[in-house]
């Protein structure tokens, strides 16, 4: 699993979909904040979750781009009323608002997730 934020999440999405080795497998990469939809070669094998806040208009780039993709899932969450919140510690409500979500798709990603042992109950 790669993990990142900002240029960050690009990276890992970059990464996920160039880097092919028999050592090891991508199969999951998680965004905060990123404009990962502008990646869009990753294999369908790989699975993107994608957090980027309603007020950053650099995420939000790609929320329309990854929409349909069977491997994409991207969680547009409204930071504005996460009190006290800035910058990285923003995605702390992203994150909350994943956990809270009754949505089928993102219940089936966090599932996913913590099947393969990425998180834990």
């Amino acid at each position: 699993m790669l993990v990142g934020s900002g240029a960050g999440g690009v990276a890992a999405a970059e990464i996920a979909a160039t880097v092919a080795s028999d050592a090891f497998a991508v199969d999951q990469v998680v965004t905060a904040g990123s404009p990962s939809a502008h990646v869009p070669r990753i294999s369908d094998r790989t699975r993107v979750l994608s957090l980027e806040d309603r007020s950053d208009p650099v995420a939000l780039l790609g929320s329309l781009v990854n929409a349909g993709a069977d491997h994409r899932t991207t969680v547009v969450f409204d930071g504005a009323h996460a009190e006290g919140l800035t910058g990285l510690s923003l995605y702390v409500a992203g994150g909350r608002a994943v956990d809270d979500s009754s949505h089928a798709d993102v219940r089936a990603e966090i599932a996913r997730l913590r099947q393969l042992g990425y998180l834990t109950v």
